[in-house]
């Protein structure tokens, strides 16, 4: 399994578990929970409390039962509520529409959307990952007792070498329909050059009210002395997959420009805390380093 599937892993158990334990949670994701074993919820309750201090580590250890103590463990992350929200932001921009359109899923990784969604035929889904990775959660699905829909398309890619085109090409991929493409959780760990290309490959196979999301670091943030910036690369290391850097707001505003996206929004943690959880009571907040961008493609 690659290094990002142990972050997928970890991002599907925040959601089941937010689903679950959360009081009015923010996106409802039960078919999460089925998805990872027993064994890999052990594996990475030992993986988290190691990034831990030694004061939270002594007050997880309170807990006797180890999933009880996952779940705290998970909710007292920096990452937590950046996986909710994200996932959030993008289901709302997935409501169902009345004219076809296509979801691109980039790094799709354990992600339920496709295998939750009401849209019917209204839309096809292509969930791009690893073959591995594909692979694997084929197997999840079907242990779980879920068939994959016939809408929803797996292809394989290296999401850092191969080209989005030529993978889309054989999926038979239109590119004169609308099109949603989402890149959640995979931009951090991309050159500045691969994500810069494939904003401009997604510009290039997408059809007028097409959309892009995908969240970042920005570069400022990134390399800021903050605490809240250190615990998500402790965190993401652990995982085995440190993040590369962060990005120029501006300078991805100004390609998406030149690429005829008009940029629509980008979120820093604090504005998507204030959209989401401001009338929480349990703390939900969103990790202030982090970004989420959405375009829509010119008429």
């Amino acid at each position: 399994m690659n290094e990002l599937s142990e972050l997928a892993i970890e991002a599907a158990l925040i959601r089941a578990y937010h689903t679950q334990f959360d009081t009015d949670p923010l996106i409802q994701d039960k078919l999460a929970d089925s998805l990872v074993s027993r064994t890999e919820r052990v594996r990475l309750l030992s993986r988290l409390e190691e990034t831990l201090d030694d004061n939270s580590r002594r007050e997880m250890g309170k807990i006797d039962d180890p999933m009880k103590r996952l779940y705290r463990t998970l909710r007292a992350g920096v990452v937590y509520g950046t996986v909710i929200v994200r996932g959030r932001y993008l289901e709302d921009h997935l409501k169902p529409v009345e004219e076809p359109f296509q979801f691109v899923n980039l790094a799709a990784g354990l992600d339920t959307w496709p295998y939750r969604q009401q849209h019917g035929g209204n839309v096809t889904i292509y969930e791009v990952d690893h073959d591995e990775m594909l692979e694997s959660k084929r197997g999840r699905l079907a242990r779980a007792g879920f068939r994959v829909p016939w809408n929803v398309v797996s292809l394989a890619a290296d999401m850092e070498r191969d080209s989005l085109t030529s993978v889309l090409s054989g999926g038979e991929f239109l590119p004169e329909r609308p099109t949603l493409f989402a890149c959640l959780g995979l931009a951090p760990y991309l050159t500045r050059v691969r994500l810069l290309g494939l904003m401009c490959e997604a510009a290039e196979l997408s059809a007028p009210k097409s959309e892009l999301i995908f969240d970042y670091y920005s570069e400022s943030d990134f390399k800021a002395d903050e605490p809240a910036m250190h615990q998500l690369v402790i965190e993401s290391k652990a995982g085995g997959a440190a993040p590369r850097g962060g990005f120029k707001p501006e300078e991805l505003h100004g390609i998406l420009a030149d690429s005829g996206f008009a940029l629509a929004e980008d979120l820093d943690g604090n504005e998507l805390t204030a959209r989401y959880c401001q009338q929480r009571e349990d703390g939900l907040t969103v990790a202030a380093p982090f970004r989420v961008l959405r375009a829509v493609k010119a008429a």
